[in-house]
Order: structure tokens, then C-alpha cells, then sequence
């Protein structure tokens, strides 16, 4: 997912983070299962995430961006192999976990933080450019994987399962903690 102009006309800015909404509504449909996402990537011209049913193996799905609501989402996955419980309509399962809440409920909450809005991703002031590349699942935490152009080597947000009161605005503390790091330096690892 492209982070450049500063416009919030950007189609192709819009999709991803929509499709990335819905992975999230999606997780927290099926967390009590154990269905994870444990990588969503969105640096090609459709997203690509990995899947792991409880018990069941890791599949490698493909979901175009065009995909417009949930339970596509979900009929497209089950087409790939992966049984699911399609994500209401609307967020009032996806409110904001409390701190004893299973890793996989935090895991959502996050993708859904991160996802949340165009503003921090385009109109915001930030001092860089890049790609958002990659969205994936830890032990402890979700980690969320940048490419900052002029930047050597990937810059990677871990985000902790713990202290979900901490995770309000996500994504614009992303953005400013990228932003510090483009302009004071420092290791391309943040840990929030």
C-alpha cells in the first residue's frame, strides 16, 4: 500500500485499508475458533494474506481490492479453502478489547487501529514516504512492516497485546514515530 501524496482522493490508498477493515471485522468474528491472519500484505496488485484455521494449515489466500463487503470476503476465502464466520455489518464487535482479551482479539483491534481512516496516510504531516508492506500476527504482539523510501532496511511497528487503551489513534502514533525515526535516526524497530 503506497503512503505518498498528500490527498485524500487516492482510490488506491482507499482499497487496501478497506480490505484490511474487513480482515480485521473478520478476525475478531472468528478469534474465539482460533482462525488467525497471521500475515496480511498489501504491496501487490491484489491483497495476500495467510490464514491459519484452528487446527488446520496455513493457506495463502488472494483477495482483489475491489471486494465490497464482508461476506464476499468471506465467500472468497471459503473458495480458498478457508471455513469462516463472516464479520457482522457494522464495528460493535469490534469495539476496543479489554487488557485480559485473547492475543487474537488484540491482533484484531490492531489491524483495525491501522486501518482506521485515510487521514493519518495522506493529509497528515509526515516527513516520509514508502509503502506500507505487511501486517502480521507475533507471539505477543502485531508487527506492521514499512518500506520508507531513501530507508535501509524495513522498518517494523510492533504493536503489544497488552494495554489496549494505549493503541486509541494507532495510526497516526505510527506515523509520527515513522516520522521521528526518518528524521532523528535510530533502529528501524519501534515497539509500542
Amino acid at each position: 500500500m503506497r503512503i505518498d501524496a498528500r490527498t485524500e482522493d487516492q482510490p488506491d490508498l482507499v482499497a487496501p485499508l478497506r480490505l484490511s477493515y474487513d480482515l480485521a471485522a473478520t478476525q475478531r468474528a472468528n478469534a474465539a475458533d482460533g482462525l488467525r491472519f497471521s500475515s496480511i500484505r498489501l504491496d501487490g496488485d491484489t491483497g495476500r494474506c495467510t490464514v491459519t484455521p484452528a487446527g488446520g494449515a496455513a493457506v495463502e489466500c488472494h483477495v482483489d481490492y475491489a471486494i465490497s463487503s464482508r461476506d464476499a470476503l468471506r465467500d472468497t476465502l471459503a473458495a480458498q479453502g478457508v471455513p469462516l464466520r463472516a464479520a457482522p455489518p457494522d464495528d460493535g464487535s469490534l469495539g476496543m478489547p479489554a487488557g485480559d482479551d485473547p492475543p487474537l482479539v488484540q491482533h484484531a483491534w490492531i489491524i483495525k487501529m491501522i486501518a482506521y481512516g485515510l487521514d493519518p496516510w495522506t493529509v497528515y504531516a509526515r516527513s516520509w514516504t514508502g509503502d506500507l508492506l505487511e501486517i502480521r500476527l507475533s507471539p505477543r504482539s502485531t508487527q506492521a512492516r514499512f518500506r520508507i523510501d531513501g530507508m535501509e532496511p524495513v522498518v517494523t511497528v510492533d504493536v503489544s497485546h497488552t494495554g489496549p487503551d494505549r493503541r486509541l489513534g494507532l495510526n497516526y502514533t505510527i506515523v509520527d514515530r515513522i516520522s521521528r525515526l526518518v528524521d532523528e535516526g535510530g533502529e528501524p524497530a519501534i515497539s509500542l
